[in-house]
């Protein structure tokens, strides 16, 4: 008899830039039982291997299962739709390769959806920002924001356009399924429109006031290295996201 999957968690990564082994370290260290969820590691468009991947996963009995596959192209949100697709857990999160996560964000996160007395989609948490350089902390907006809510949903947050990371949310994989997994279509804030939609489609998700979840601010990251197009890169998911408020504003009337 197998136990069931409690969760998935999906690694998006094109090219190890230093920062895999400790966010798959993370990944593979909570205290969420192994059995009760594994790793989905998606080889985004880049040139890594298997073996790439597998030398940061040291065998033991304790470790949840470790699955490796890989896209042609080099896009974000097909990285992530792929492990949607593969996926056998009951709810997923997105742990990009620079970022990390807190040892009990599974236990914790399931926990409060579990604890919900209506339905709910998933949890969002708060995220702390860390540098290199040892500095850690958690926006302060973000913490007032959060203080004073229970729930995240679309009339709270979803039409004010606040932006969910989603390497802080924890979401039912069969709900992300039915609203179509991430846009393909963007390549830039694919989150904060994926999460707006999900909002909009009438669902809601828990919050959990505790950072477990480390968003690494480095010079590698992509707004850093290539030419930023603000209007370019961004437009389209502004586009998105109106098409999302007006179709929401068109059910209401």
């Amino acid at each position: 008899m197998t136990t069931e999957l409690k969760a998935t968690i999906i690694v998006p990564v094109v090219c190890d830039r230093g920062y895999l082994r400790e966010a798959l370290s993370t990944a593979m260290n909570q205290t969420l039982p192994g059995e009760q969820y594994e790793v989905v590691v998606v080889i985004n468009g880049g040139k890594l291997t298997v073996n790439d991947i597998t030398k940061y996963w040291p065998i033991a009995q304790d470790r949840p299962r470790l699955r490796v596959t890989s896209i042609k192209k080099n896009n974000l949100s097909s990285a992530i739709n792929k492990g949607l697709l593969i996926s056998q857990g009951r709810w997923f999160t997105v742990l990009p390769d620079d970022d990390t996560i807190h040892p009990s964000k599974l236990s914790i996160m399931i926990a409060a959806i579990q604890s919900a007395k209506q339905p709910i989609a998933g949890a969002y948490s708060l995220g702390e920002y860390f540098k290199s350089s040892g500095r850690r902390w958690v926006p302060k907006a973000t913490i007032e924001y959060m203080a004073t809510r229970l729930r995240l949903s679309w009339n709270n947050i979803g039409q004010k356009g606040l932006c969910i990371h989603g390497t802080g949310t924890l979401i039912e994989t069969s709900i992300a399924r039915q609203i179509g997994g991430w846009d393909e279509s963007l390549t830039c804030a694919e989150e904060w429109e994926f999460h707006l939609r999900l909002l909009a489609n009438g669902h809601e998700l828990i919050a959990v006031k505790q950072a477990l979840t480390g968003y690494r601010l480095h010079n590698t990251q992509k707004h850093r290295v290539t030419r930023f197009n603000r209007r370019k890169e961004l437009g389209p998911a502004y586009q998105k996201i109106k098409e999302i408020r007006k179709n929401v504003h068109g059910k209401e009337t």
